[in-house]
């Protein structure tokens, strides 16, 4: 009797809404097409968006409060934040 081969089960994805300024909306837009071009398929902004966290997330915690966090903080000094200022 053969037996049927399983196919991994996708991980659950969550939506998310995140506002973006024009800029960072063209830059997402223009990753998404380069991504697209260079792999010659179709890739969403959500997929990018996920391929960037997981690199950061190979990243060392020093290499994120280094290099990550300097742009975090000057999006919270120069936009919109939805949180209350740590004390």
């Amino acid at each position: 009797m053969a037996t049927r081969e399983t196919s991994p089960k996708k991980e659950l994805l969550y939506v998310r809404s995140h506002s973006l300024t024009p800029a960072t909306e063209a830059t997402l837009k223009r990753l998404s097409q380069d991504a697209s071009d260079v792999l010659d398929r179709a890739v969403s902004d959500s997929a990018v968006l996920r391929a960037l966290l997981r690199y950061i997330e190979q990243q060392s915690l020093s290499w994120v409060r280094r290099q990550l966090y300097p742009y975090v903080k000057e999006e919270m000094e120069g936009g919109t934040t939805w949180g209350k200022t740590k004390r």
